[in-house]
């Protein structure tokens, strides 16, 4: 017994130990001394707690640290996994994204709960980055701990039961987590989480609804199968502002958003500036059904001017046409008045006085 005691004691200066054998040594401190089940898990509890680091039982393999209990920055990052991360065999995890902000935001909280990790940019021809690494530690934690098995995931993944158990505050970081990569900022200022998991999107939905947020559910796929949360396009500003807090602050859709809600601040000098600012904003990263720098020279060029107007010189939906002015008019480009049920715009000729969308080019996170 004497010789079980110094080996227990010992633990306590040693650097590292097998978990293997200190499973096997608790066991048998346990049927020594015929510790009770109670005083069995305190003192399991304590050692668990007292593991800074784990590694692999090999030369090469890195530490990374001991997560022990859920908390709202792992619950983040099983929120980024469920919306954009990837689960190879054996043990590659990997994340792949066009705004670099959301990815330094998961690379950071990589580094509190595991390891640093590098954000790179994507080999292959498109403008993203990545995240990827092989870590058996991390492997095991979403299999044990959230059951996620490595392959396709996108037709079946939600929130783990281990989330939807949790507190509020780390049900909501899981939103947060999911929010910067499967979120879009739409152009009039609302904002849309559209997924291929019904179970998704509505563990999503009822995470958000917890703060009585005003959402349109849609109750069934669109065309490409994709189901849709949605805000409230007449979200009142306190609601919006609840809503801003689902977005990592300094990510860029935390600061499109944040636009909308509190107004635009960005400026230009000329012209010229101000179209290159918007085509930069609303037409980088998809083909638009029409140029919205068009629809800026033909709004300077008309001066005076209603939606028929419009589509009658650029030859696009008139639906499109609508929401643009719409965002010119709250860019102060154009100005709007009523009069006889018709809706005239006048241009603005002050470029000075425009406020427009700043351009965010993916800042890095500190």
């Amino acid at each position: 017994m004497k010789k079980l005691i110094l080996v227990w004691n010992s633990l306590y200066a040693t650097e590292e130990v097998s978990i293997v054998v200190l499973k096997e040594l608790l066991e048998l401190w346990k049927n020594t001394f015929n510790i009770s089940e109670r005083e069995f898990d305190e003192k399991k509890l304590i050692l668990l707690r007292s593991i800074d680091y784990l590694r692999l039982n090999q030369h090469a393999s890195k530490k990374t640290k001991a997560t022990i209990e859920l908390n709202e920055t792992l619950s983040k990052i099983i929120g980024a996994f469920c919306a954009d991360g990837n689960f190879y065999p054996p043990d590659m995890i990997r994340w792949e994204e066009e705004h670099l902000s959301n990815m330094q935001a998961l690379a950071r909280w990589m580094k509190d709960c595991f390891r640093d990790v590098k954000v790179q940019k994507s080999g292959r021809e498109r403008n993203s980055w990545t995240i990827k690494f092989r870590n058996k530690v991390m492997a095991r934690y979403l299999e044990i701990f959230f059951n996620f098995k490595p392959g396709i995931k996108v037709y079946t993944t939600r929130a783990p039961k281990i989330i939807r158990n949790a507190s509020f505050n780390i049900q909501k970081a899981f939103t947060i987590g999911a929010m910067i990569f499967d979120a879009g900022m739409n152009n009039d200022g609302t904002v849309s989480f559209g997924v291929v998991s019904k179970k998704f999107r509505d563990d999503v939905a009822s995470i958000i609804q917890k703060e009585n947020i005003k959402i349109y559910v849609s109750n069934k796929p669109n065309i490409r199968n994709i189901w849709y949360l949605n805000s409230n396009r007449l979200l009142e500003k306190d609601q919006k502002i609840k809503l801003l807090s689902y977005f990592e602050k300094g990510t860029i859709k935390w600061q499109k958003f944040k636009e909308h809600i509190f107004g635009f601040e960005g400026s230009a000098e000329t012209f010229q500036e101000a179209k290159e600012i918007l085509i930069e904003h609303y037409c980088k990263k998809r083909k638009e059904k029409f140029k919205v720098g068009i629809l800026l020279e033909t709004a300077k060029y008309l001066k005076i001017f209603d939606v028929y107007d419009m589509v009658s010189k650029i030859k696009a939906p008139r639906v499109s046409v609508v929401n643009c002015l719409n965002m010119f008019n709250k860019f102060n480009i154009i100005s709007k008045r009523y009069k006889s049920r018709r809706i005239t715009y006048t241009y603005n000729e002050d470029v000075n006085k425009w406020r427009l969308p700043k351009i965010f080019t993916n800042p890095i996170l500190q």
